[in-house]
């Protein structure tokens, strides 16, 4: 039964990023793009990017793409988190929260306004409970 449950999370997560890039990376690519765990290949908004960088100056050098927001049902319903100083920073800033460390905790309603201001620089991470 593990093993399926296991087999399921991974066809659930084959569209996260092999590896991510920082924002700087991106922004010196023609096509700003990451491959994917199922070889495919996905494609930054620029203007999302670009925006970013402009609004963000600080963190274009450490920010990593695409933000992963990581659904926790152990947490709670609806719970996610979101890891890594330059991510946490940048979401705190646009949901006008307050965090200390590398991990943010956020709820349904703020994933849903995340994922609205950030369409194409986040993606979901699915864990078990």
């Amino acid at each position: 039964m593990e093993r399926i449950l296991d087999a399921e999370i991974r066809a659930m997560n084959r569209h996260l990023p092999r590896s991510r890039k920082t924002l700087r990376e991106l922004l010196g690519e023609e096509t700003p793009h990451v491959v994917l765990m199922d070889g495919t290949v996905h494609v930054f908004d620029r203007r999302e990017l670009e925006s970013i960088a402009r609004e963000n100056p600080d963190l274009v050098d450490e920010l990593r793409l695409p933000i992963i927001i990581s659904i926790r049902p152990s947490l709670g319903e609806g719970a996610a988190t979101i890891s890594g100083r330059a991510e946490v920073e940048l979401a705190t800033r646009l949901l006008g929260l307050e965090a200390e460390g590398g991990t943010l905790i956020i709820y349904a309603p703020q994933v849903k306004q995340l994922r609205k201001k950030l369409p194409t620089t986040t993606t979901y991470l699915f864990l078990p409970r």
